[in-house]
């Protein structure tokens, strides 16, 4: 639709008010995570970002920072996340920033987990010529994660948050995971490899368990390019979304609604448990049924394992929304306005 009015307001100016002020600065933080997420893998590599995850807790005294790198994931038992990043010279590593803009009720936390893939080669079930070459935008999740973080800091929001970058490049190397091995998980459960570029997923469980152990989130979501079958069914307009609470579903889809940035609920179906179950192991990390099966819904039902009874979670599977058609050149920054609006809906009265 052409712009037929543009009316400039000066901050001082009477119609200036807080959703003015709120709706320039989500648009300030998406610009950013847009840069981060744009950056190629030569770059933005896995300590790229954990010297951004550093910077806006240096910058802000209110923010604590918890990073575990290299061989301390294997010390404290992060074994999934880094057998992704093993065989890269950048080090694996999990950052969490923690924000406590509710004092009044220390209890009442949010978390936000992003996937981190710095590059994405698939590993030894390697991506072809065609599918490789846009994968510095692996990393679109936790780009959004520490956008929308550092947005909630800086603009004071009244809410307790904790954002967590799941950080790796998953290449080929003689220390790289190889198919079909089996990890245990932080959670504790042993997990066969059954695709090397089924990555996102490995990262994202322990992450999940981390926080959720050490941080006690009533509610956590986790935002990724996680997979092709999200694009198949919903295109570059709508992310998919997947939830064990209908509330929040339905809140979620209200605010995306809202706010522009769409999301539609998709099935975690009893069929898509099943295809991940393994001889082996506890689970598989992909479909045991071949590639015929519901990808998008397989990925979430193994996230789904590693979320405890009594916390709410949402997985955003932004593979179609963080690039796109008829959308900016290059990264979109999805999630950063969505998650801007919610939290900003549940700040302390």
């Amino acid at each position: 639709t052409p712009i037929r009015r543009l009316v400039i307001v000066q901050k001082d100016h009477p119609g200036f008010d807080d959703e003015s002020n709120f709706i320039i600065n989500s648009v300030k933080y998406t610009l950013y995570t847009r840069e981060i997420n744009n950056e190629r893998a030569n770059v933005a590599n896995t300590l790229f970002m954990i010297d951004l995850c550093k910077k806006i807790a240096e910058k802000n005294k209110n923010v604590h920072i918890e990073i575990i790198v290299g061989e301390q994931l294997v010390e404290k038992g992060l074994h999934s996340l880094y057998g992704v990043g093993k065989g890269s010279d950048s080090p694996p590593a999990l950052v969490v920033l923690s924000y406590k803009g509710n004092t009044a009720n220390a209890e009442d936390v949010y978390a936000i987990v992003g996937k981190g893939v710095c590059f994405d080669t698939g590993g030894y079930n390697i991506k072809p010529t065609g599918s490789m070459e846009t994968m510095y935008f692996d990393k679109c999740g936790a780009g959004s994660v520490i956008g929308a973080f550092r947005g909630v800091v800086e603009m004071g929001l009244k809410i307790n948050l904790v954002a967590a970058v799941c950080l790796v490049e998953n290449s080929i190397s003689d220390t790289a995971q190889m198919p079909l091995d089996i990890v245990k998980t932080y959670k504790g459960l042993t997990v066969e490899i059954g695709n090397t570029d089924a990555e996102g997923r490995l990262i994202l469980c322990d992450g999940l368990s981390w926080v959720q152990k050490h941080y006690k989130p009533h509610t956590i979501f986790d935002i990724c390019t996680l997979t092709g079958a999200i694009i198949v069914s919903l295109g570059f307009e709508y992310t998919g979304l997947f939830s064990n609470d209908d509330t929040l579903a339905t809140e979620l889809t209200q605010v995306g609604d809202n706010c522009g940035e769409l999301v539609w609920r998709m099935p975690i179906s009893k069929e898509a448990r099943l295809l991940i179950k393994s001889k082996y192991a506890n689970v598989y990390n992909t479909s045991n049924a071949g590639p015929r099966a519901p990808g998008a819904s397989v990925a979430a039902a193994f996230l789904e394992l590693f979320i405890e009874s009594n916390v709410k979670w949402a997985h955003l599977d932004i593979a179609g929304t963080s690039t796109g058609i008829a959308k900016p050149q290059g990264a979109t920054g999805w999630g950063v306005i969505f998650l801007l609006n919610y939290y900003r809906q549940k700040q302390a009265q």
